[in-house]
């Protein structure tokens, strides 16, 4: 059954919303820019931030010594700490389980909304009745080595594809690092899923619900600082997208998938995407070579099943 229509009469009403944060070993500090973040948020007339939950896996004693410090002096943040890190989507469920009101916006400890990001999602997902959820932009800081480079080609491409996506109303994914679901378009997510933000968009979306992009919402993300670590990340993305694809029946619409299923349209996005940036091109040998490993081993991963993915290693920019 499809969502009811909107009503473009109807004042939307005082909105109430949950913020999800799944944590996996982020330090106290990196944690309390992100909740100062949350908490100082300028919210549209109408909405209200109702509860925090932070689902915390295998925190160290410092951060769980932070975590009640702040839980005791804000009643809507909870805490859910498990000893061990269970993978991100026992987070997520746990997050769905715990949530107070109409949407839910996840974000991963490790990212930081900028400043309005929140309000622009939350506007945008009450919007319509049919709005099943809305990505943020991620975007980060490029040191400028060939590693950074390629990054941030990957990451303008994926932009480019959602938005052009959204315009055509094809979207069907939603990006996990900052993203907005209205509850009713939610549902918990088997245990073994490795792309939540790819699930939650595609059974949104065959739900009835449609699945956008903000441009305007931004979130700062951190990025694998190595090659080899950017492919193990594509390798983990592109063996979820294939999970989805077999789980919903429907394959995740990404610039991947609409170099098979509409190439036109996606040689137009990698198009202007060049375009905007002409020296992106010295850099794509690299990416496509990265990206050509990553596929192989994904496919690999999927011809002898492994749950690998399910908790996998986080590549931070301070590791050597």
């Amino acid at each position: 059954m499809s969502p009811p229509e909107s009503d473009p009469t109807k004042s939307i009403g005082l909105e109430r919303f949950t913020v999800g944060i799944c944590s996996a070993g982020e330090s106290p500090q990196t944690l309390a820019r992100l909740i100062r973040g949350v908490r100082t948020e300028k919210l549209p007339p109408g909405f209200e931030l109702s509860r925090i939950v932070i689902a915390a896996g295998a925190p160290s004693g410092a951060t769980s010594a932070f975590l009640r410090s702040v839980a005791s002096e804000d009643e809507r943040i909870k805490v859910i700490s498990e000893d061990e890190r269970k993978g991100k989507i026992d987070a997520v469920n746990s997050i769905i389980e715990n949530k107070v009101g109409s949407y839910v916006a996840f974000v991963n400890a490790d990212a930081m909304p900028l400043p309005g990001a929140l309000s622009a999602l939350m506007l945008k997902v009450a919007s319509d009745r049919r709005v099943g959820a809305v990505s943020a932009s991620p975007v980060f800081r490029p040191s400028g080595d060939l590693n950074s480079r390629v990054v941030e080609l990957l990451w303008a491409i994926h932009n480019a594809s959602a938005l052009t996506l959204n315009h055509l109303g094809k979207s069907n994914h939603a990006s996990d690092e900052l993203v907005a679901v209205r509850s009713e378009a939610l549902v918990s997510l088997p245990y073994d899923v490795v792309n939540d933000g790819a699930y939650i968009g595609g059974h949104a979306s065959s739900k009835g619900y449609r699945i956008l992009f903000s441009e305007e919402a931004k979130v700062e993300i951190e990025v694998p600082s190595r090659i080899f670590h950017l492919v193990e990340q594509r390798r983990r993305i592109l063996f979820g997208h294939a999970q989805v694809w077999k789980k919903l029946g429907t394959l995740p619409v990404t610039l991947e998938s609409l170099l098979l299923l509409n190439p036109a349209l996606a040689v137009s996005i990698l198009g202007k995407v060049m375009a905007a940036k002409p020296s992106r091109i010295l850099v794509v040998p690299v990416a496509a070579i990265a990206e050509i490993m990553a596929g192989l081993l994904a496919m690999g991963d999927r011809l002898a099943p492994t749950e690998r993915h399910v908790v996998w290693k986080r590549y931070r920019n301070d590791e050597r």
